[in-house]
């Protein structure tokens, strides 16, 4: 019948000429089985049908108050040039909510050494606690793997007073090109304790969030 000779992404018309059409009858559209509250995202050359919750790029959280002596992260010391430790004991893939991100540790731990970002647009919050010896200061950024500092500092101590009493979370947005290893790394300390006395206190008190946006 000649009603059928037009097709529209193979769907014929019917009797009275009227194509009806899916979202999956589109040529570039791959939309599965779709579920309710799930939204339409663009990868490898087709949309496809995604949960809402990935479409806002993902969420990484590290630290969430558990007791870890900081010994157990390898560190020798906590002063100004050494990186810092987050500890979470959360399973890895469960702790990392970011598509092509991976959470690096200090071997055979669960303290949190870098985490690396694939390119994209991100936000970061950090807080990180410590033991001091005297009155003092520390301060902490973020750093790339070839230790450039990437962000301003925040910082924590009794003595901030000759830096202006920066913030002690630390904020920060990022939007790396390409694969990127990032860092939180001490900018300048003064009075920290030992390594030995500091205790639980940065595990319990320290905090790495990472939201791609």
């Amino acid at each position: 019948m000649s009603h059928n000779k037009t097709k529209v992404n193979a769907q014929t018309p019917d009797r009275n000429g009227v194509v009806s059409q899916s979202l999956a009858d589109l040529s570039d559209v791959s939309a599965g089985s779709p579920s309710a509250g799930e939204v339409l995202a663009y990868s490898g050359g087709a949309w496809a049908n995604i949960p809402a919750t990935s479409a806002t790029g993902g969420l990484i959280n590290i630290g969430k108050g558990e007791s870890n002596a900081y010994t157990n992260s390898g560190a020798t010391t906590i002063t100004t040039n050494d990186d810092v430790y987050f500890y979470d004991s959360t399973t890895p893939a469960t702790l990392n909510g970011i598509t092509g991100a991976t959470i690096n540790y200090v071997p055979s731990t669960n303290w949190v050494s870098s985490v690396e970002l694939p390119a994209g647009d991100y936000v970061m919050w950090v807080r990180f606690g410590c033991e001091f010896s005297s009155t003092g200061y520390f301060g902490f950024a973020v750093y790339d793997s070839g230790n450039t500092q990437q962000s301003s500092y925040a910082m924590i101590g009794a003595d901030t007073t000759s830096y202006h009493f920066p913030p002690s979370v630390l904020q920060f947005r990022v939007a790396p090109t390409s694969t990127t290893t990032y860092k939180i790394r001490c900018v300048v300390a003064s009075g920290t304790d030992s390594v030995v006395n500091q205790g639980n206190t940065p595990s319990e008190f320290s905090q790495w969030t990472i939201l791609k946006v």
